[in-house]
């Protein structure tokens, strides 16, 4: 089996195929609200989890409605721990092909009876589609901040259904990474976080590591505006939320382990 960083690796490089044509990550537009800004403004409501199931919700935000999907792939019972799990950048988590990048399949699901826990995983705005479809939706910031408001609030609900049952550990990695820190930093109601190859410098990664190349013409002429939307590390840092136990790889081109790791110092 590939190693979940190489899939990572991988969907970046499909992605980047695409956006040639499409002109990259906010080619035609920069003019967005922060995350926090935006999180009051969605309003997604999340049902009952008394088993399992797959889930297709609906959300209201500022730039439409958005579709979520929510999937128990195990449930033992509200004492046990719970595991929400969000998954990569242009993942299909609940596809059942074994040619389409899956962290949620490789790492939990085929995995689920080693873990005395239910297992909850979450499908983010954009991410049932195709990968051209999701690659021009990218084209404008508002959208990108959206898909990342609108996962965090629904990762909060989830955390609010099981708030009566026993610990809720929230993990994800790539996108889902940076989903489990802004979770942390501006709503912070779950007990741990396992982000992985994530920090809190998201606006950099866009502007100065290696995946600037995927930045598009607009992005690239503003990339000020870019980390002043993106970037939440003083956010991540204040917060008293649950303990953080990150997952950083020491020569990653595109989540610098140098600069994100200073985030998790106090963590």
């Amino acid at each position: 089996m590939r190693s979940h960083h190489a899939l990572v690796d991988e969907a970046t490089v499909r992605l980047g195929s695409l956006f040639v044509g499409d002109g990259g990550f906010f080619a035609r537009s920069v003019d967005a609200p922060r995350v926090d800004e935006m999180l009051p403004e969605i309003d997604v409501s999340v049902p009952s989890l008394t088993g399992e199931g797959l889930y297709e919700l609906s959300a209201e935000t500022p730039v439409g409605t958005l579709s979520v999907g929510l999937k128990v792939a195990q449930w033992l019972g509200t004492e046990y721990p719970t595991v929400v799990y969000h998954h990569g950048n242009d993942e299909r988590p609940f596809s059942s092909s074994r040619f389409t990048p899956n962290t949620f399949r490789d790492i939990l699901v085929e995995h689920a009876e080693k873990f005395e826990a239910n297992i909850v995983g979450l499908r983010a705005p954009f991410h049932d589609g195709t990968t051209r479809e999701y690659a021009r939706k990218m084209g404008e910031l508002a959208n990108f901040v959206a898909m990342l408001g609108t996962s965090v609030a629904t990762v909060s609900g989830i955390v609010d259904r099981l708030e009566a049952g026993g610990p809720v550990i929230v993990a994800g990695v790539s996108l889902g990474g940076w989903v489990t820190n802004l979770h942390r930093a501006y709503e912070g109601t779950a007990d741990a976080y396992v982000p992985m190859l994530a920090g809190a410098a998201l606006g950099r990664l866009f502007t100065k590591s290696e995946y600037r190349r995927l930045l598009g013409h607009v992005g690239r002429e503003n990339p000020n505006q870019v980390e002043r939307t993106l970037d939440f590390g003083d956010d991540y840092r204040d917060s008293d939320a649950g303990r953080a136990y990150p997952l950083l790889a020491r020569h990653d081109r595109y989540v610098e382990y140098d600069v994100q790791r200073q985030y998790y110092d106090d963590s």
